[in-house]
């Protein structure tokens, strides 16, 4: 009896570690699902929906997933974005891709749909979903950590780029503008003060395919096979080779992160006109008195000059 209590007791030790081991990110085959190299850093799975303001009937619908341990929901760089233009949003976070995938989906219309994929290996599924998404119309701005782990999925053609290597070495790679000029990069520092030993890949060299252009890359200028933003021509999609979590950075000193106002750019080119429309200045007492004077002085001028006009 002794030894069959000693057996459980140890069966029930082993699955507690287990799932232990399985929350910390730790690998339990060849490949880890999880990116973050800081234990204590990785965000445990949550299901989370934020609407930072009342949703209306006519506000635009926006889909978010993310997962930036360093950066933790719900204040990802993506969120902070996004309440700084003053726009609702559904929200699904830290290894919840099977509600967003349900979201994406089953739910909307979505008008825009922002993927920050830092930390959890997604299914197969959920790349499956963002692709019949776009083909189908829709918006999307991305990023994925596991690019090289689907590397020969139909998402990444559709956004409009080929696959080259993961930046997977210490310390992160600088990401350069290589269009200075464009929308997306107006009031943004070039991203050049990055914070190692974070991730196992902090993002992917590639190199866009015909009818995407490479706006930003790991080069000081434009060279092939070294991009790392990557815009399709018609301004449907944008893809970023590169993770939110080693970017503290506020360059410019203006207490926006720059990672944050690359964000609100994109989201500002690529959803463009989503931003809502600013609201109507109420009228008060004084200013309906001095209105209603202002239309009297003008009838009053009016009248004079037809009577003149008559005589």
């Amino acid at each position: 009896m002794d030894n069959k209590k000693k057996g459980i007791g140890i069966f029930i030790a082993a699955i507690f570690v287990i799932l232990v081991f399985a929350a910390m990110c730790i690998p339990t085959s060849a490949v880890s699902e999880c990116n973050a190299l800081n234990e204590s850093k990785v965000s445990q799975p949550i299901t989370q929906q934020s609407t930072p303001k009342p949703v209306s009937a006519s506000a635009p619908k926006i889909l978010v997933y993310a997962d930036d341990p360093y950066h933790p929901a719900p204040n990802t760089y993506l969120d902070q974005a996004l309440q700084a233009l003053g726009l609702s949003y559904t929200g699904y976070y830290n290894n919840d891709f099977s509600g967003f995938e349900t979201a994406l989906t089953t739910g909307g219309p979505w008008d825009c749909v922002l993927f920050g994929n830092d930390n959890w290996f997604p299914p197969s599924s959920t790349l499956d979903a963002l692709n019949n998404y776009v083909n189908g119309g829709g918006r999307l701005i991305a990023n994925s950590w596991r690019v090289s782990g689907y590397s020969t999925h139909p998402l990444w053609s559709t956004l409009g780029f080929t696959w080259i290597s993961d930046d997977n070495t210490e310390p992160p790679d600088p990401v350069y503008w290589w269009d200075t000029a464009h929308p997306l990069f107006s009031g943004v520092p070039q991203f050049t003060s990055l914070t190692g030993g974070r991730y196992a890949i902090y993002g992917q060299y590639v190199q866009p395919l015909p009818g995407a252009t490479a706006l930003a890359g790991y080069t000081i200028s434009a060279s092939p096979n070294q991009a790392a933003l990557i815009l399709r021509d018609d301004g449907q999609t944008l893809f970023r080779g590169f993770m939110d979590g080693q970017n503290d950075a506020d360059l410019d000193m203006d207490g926006t992160p720059d990672g944050v106002e690359l964000w609100i750019n994109a989201i500002e080119y690529v959803c463009g006109g989503l931003r809502p429309p600013a609201p109507v200045p109420a009228i008060t007492p004084i200013g309906l008195i001095a209105l209603v004077g202002l239309l009297s002085v003008i009838a009053a001028v009016s009248i004079r000059t037809t009577v003149r006009k008559k005589r």
